[in-house]
């Protein structure tokens, strides 16, 4: 499914065949996440600041959460729990029930106790492989909550130099890979948030142009936890993995 703020199409994954085209209302869509126990039901984050609860099927909406204060920048549903997650470009965080779609709990984002200085950026959420945890990434830190009750499980601030581009789990849900906008990977450990290795990616890519490595994405792949790719500014993409399995101090520079 993709959208670029007006209507969402939804494609076949082998084909990439258009299936269906959603006009959401008069709100631009700003974020969506499919409900993995119903492919036909989405949640759409839209810029009045609510959220939308679609069914594909029938074209119908199902319900609207609403409570946000600022426009909806990520979400994320869990399995485990039967939730919906939800921040705000103001670090706002909602937690939801998909067993009538009510609210359970809310806060905002925190680093050591105090809340973070409010500055509107796009804040990302990303489930922990066992969909207990799910983790806040933020240009200047990463905070990982306990999803059920909100309860900070452990963040990681960088050197004020760097700022965070874009971050996710391994496969495993063992490590987090973390790119940054200085061109540089680096990849934490779950538990601790402790840094394994940090990667310069202009020592394996050196026909590129510095002024072109700045990382905007990173994905894991959905089988090897080792390995990741990258997404840069000028459009390209490299997959990365260690020269030897589970050995990521070789890999650092």
């Amino acid at each position: 499914m993709s959208t670029s703020g007006g209507p969402i199409s939804l494609f076949h994954m082998f084909s990439l065949e258009t299936l269906t085209t959603i006009m959401p209302p008069s709100s631009i869509t700003t974020c969506l996440a499919l409900y993995p126990r119903d492919n036909n039901i989405l949640a759409i984050g839209m810029d009045d600041l609510s959220i939308i609860i679609y069914n594909t099927s029938t074209n119908k909406i199902i319900s609207k959460l609403e409570g946000h204060t600022k426009r909806v920048s990520d979400l994320a549903f869990s399995n485990s729990f039967d939730l919906l997650v939800s921040i705000g470009v103001n670090d706002q965080i909602f937690v939801w029930n998909t067993n009538g779609w009510k609210k359970l709990k809310d806060r905002y984002l925190q680093i050591h106790g105090q809340r973070v200085p409010e500055v509107l950026t796009e804040t990302h959420i990303h489930f922990h492989l066992y969909q207990r945890h799910f983790l806040v990434v933020r240009s200047d830190c990463l905070v990982m909550y306990k999803a059920r009750n909100l309860k900070c499980y452990n963040q990681w601030v960088p050197r004020a130099a760097e700022v965070i581009s874009q971050a996710t789990f391994s496969s495993d849900g063992q490590a987090v890979y973390v790119c940054f906008v200085d061109g540089t990977v680096a990849i934490l450990d779950t538990l601790k948030f402790q840094m394994r290795c940090k990667i310069n990616l202009s020592t394996y890519i050196p026909t590129i142009p510095s002024s072109s490595m700045s990382p905007i994405a990173i994905a894991a792949h959905p089988q090897n936890p080792t390995q990741f790719v990258v997404g840069l500014t000028d459009g390209r993409a490299f997959v990365f993995e260690p020269r030897e399995p589970q050995d990521w101090s070789r890999f650092s520079h």
